[in-house]
């Protein structure tokens, strides 16, 4: 390999994340929150009940070969294999960029499955390796025999003076076609420039079966997708995880005192709000309408002025969220015109995120005034956004909805692309799903859906699924399997379910 050569990363969520970036404070540019090192109940939950399993004996075992992970983040720590993490820089496998972090959250918290995740560190602090490094990686990757290797990083090569691109010849293509010789798909990033594809990607050009590599996207916005030869022009997915610049002192400042002094954290906000970087001053005035919803002066009045001042920025990002929480405070101030036309502006923004989330909240609002038709069209709308929590909890909403007008058939169909979405919400559809199949009689799909609801561990739901699937066994004559799910829900210590399903015991 030439001296010259180095491993480069590439974007692992958009265009907008950069790097490098303060561990400890990794902020999430379409709301501002800062992402705890501690994992949300919703990530927990969505690494535990994803295929339906709640000991993730069904895991995906993903290696992401990058910068290392952070090893002290809860998340990774509940996915990551004893001995998963290997370090080929010498320096340690912690994370002391974020790109592998980073990498690794996408990976987990987007994958079909629960993940066993392996970590391969090629990148340290500096920024800079010798793609030796991969090649490394590569083959501990062959060893490790995972179902899949992640990579956001690659190698720009090429052949005779650097004139022509490699031809799957180089050392690195080389090791990446000796993983996908062992049965090990590769899902890798070919780079940030327009026109270029870094190693091993080439070998998704060259059409090597079993890599799929991302190339980079064009002046319009449009990326490549290479597979077996063949390439695809497809728009870049919505971001699922990103980081913006860290904010200003004044900013972190702010933070602090919300909850210790949130009239002091709101005066901060308003000398924020006029920055001249429309990011801060956006940011600034979302923030201060939430710490204002909650003090009695100015309170909601000064909140919803707050946020029409961050809807009139026309941000990407932060004036459609000011609009969802705009009418989200109008609509419990009863204002429900006003509510619906924040909605309606939210849905027109062209940000999906946003988009989806307001024609949720409007189809709710238009449930409470009686307004059926439209709600049904704006659940349809969130769920065609693409946006999993939206399909998810658009399609559940829905389904209950054309439930509740006697249209089963209508919403077995909600319920069921409600729960193909990776969201918490898909064990509430679930168990949704299969009280409406036991209704029509379908006791085969009946049974799974409750099944997959009654494993995924959710507090509420699961008891209730254990119990709703022990009434459907015992009616079809399969005692055995009834207490089985009688005695899941007797466990669960539900204050509600547990003594309804002992008292069913003791009847069997």
């Amino acid at each position: 390999m030439g001296g010259d050569e180095r491993i480069e990363m590439f974007s692992p969520g958009g265009p907008d994340v950069t790097f490098p970036l303060d561990q400890r404070r990794l902020h999430d540019p379409e709301t501002g929150a800062e992402l705890e090192l501690e994992p949300t109940a919703a990530w927990v939950t969505r690494a535990r009940v994803a295929g339906g399993l709640a000991d993730g004996s069904q895991a995906i075992r993903v290696a992401v070969i990058d910068s290392g992970v952070a090893l002290e983040h809860s998340l990774i720590r509940m996915c990551l294999e004893p001995d998963g993490a290997a370090d080929f820089t010498g320096e340690g496998p912690g994370d002391l960029i974020g790109h592998g972090t980073i990498t690794a959250l996408i990976v987990i918290t987007t994958a079909p499955s629960p993940v066993a995740l392996l970590s391969g560190k090629v990148v340290p602090g500096t920024g800079e390796t010798d793609p030796r490094n991969l090649v490394r990686a590569l083959s501990w990757a062959a060893a490790k025999h995972p179902d899949v290797v992640v990579m956001r990083v690659g190698v720009f090569r090429r052949r005779l003076r650097r004139i022509v691109d490699c031809d799957g010849t180089c050392p690195v293509c080389r090791a990446a076609a000796a993983v996908l010789a062992a049965g090990i798909m590769i899902d890798v990033a070919g780079g940030n420039r327009p026109g270029r594809l870094a190693c091993p990607a080439t070998l998704g050009r060259l059409g090597v079966p079993g890599l799929i590599a991302h190339g980079p996207p064009d002046k319009t916005g449009m990326a490549t997708r290479y597979g077996s030869g063949s390439q695809v022009p497809y728009a870049l997915p919505p971001r699922e995880l990103a980081t913006s610049k860290p904010p200003p002192e004044l900013m972190k400042r702010a933070y602090e005192l919300e909850s210790a002094d949130p009239a002091a954290a709101a005066d901060l906000y308003r000398q924020l709000a006029g920055n001249p970087d429309t990011d801060i001053a956006a940011h600034a005035l979302i923030r201060l309408g939430a710490v204002l919803e909650r003090l009695p002066e100015p309170g909601r009045a000064g909140a919803a002025a707050a946020y029409r001042r961050a809807a009139g920025l026309r941000h990407h990002s932060y004036s459609p969220m000011a609009e969802v929480k705009l009418g989200n405070l109008l609509a419990a101030e009863s204002d429900s015109s006003a509510a619906a036309a924040a909605f309606r502006r939210a849905m027109g923004s062209g940000n999906s995120l946003y988009a989806a989330m307001a024609a949720y909240n409007l189809g709710n609002l238009l449930v409470s005034e009686g307004k059926q038709a439209e709600a049904k069209a704006c659940f349809q709308t969130a769920m065609a956004s693409g946006q999993p929590e939206w399909i998810a909890r658009a399609g559940n909403n829905l389904g209950a909805l054309l439930w509740r007008e006697g249209d089963l058939a209508g919403a077995r169909d909600a319920f069921s692309a409600a729960i193909t979405a990776p969201h918490p919400t898909m064990v509430t559809a679930a168990l949704n799903l299969g009280r409406v199949s036991a209704e029509m009689q379908d006791l085969d799909t009946a049974r799974q859906a409750l099944s997959f609801a009654a494993a995924a561990g959710d507090p509420q739901a699961s008891p209730l699924a254990a119990l709703e699937l022990g009434d459907l066994l015992r009616s079809a004559g399969d005692a055995n399997a009834a207490r089985a799910a009688y005695e899941q829900a007797a466990r669960s210590g539900h204050p509600e379910y547990g003594p309804q399903a002992q008292q069913r015991l003791n009847r069997l």
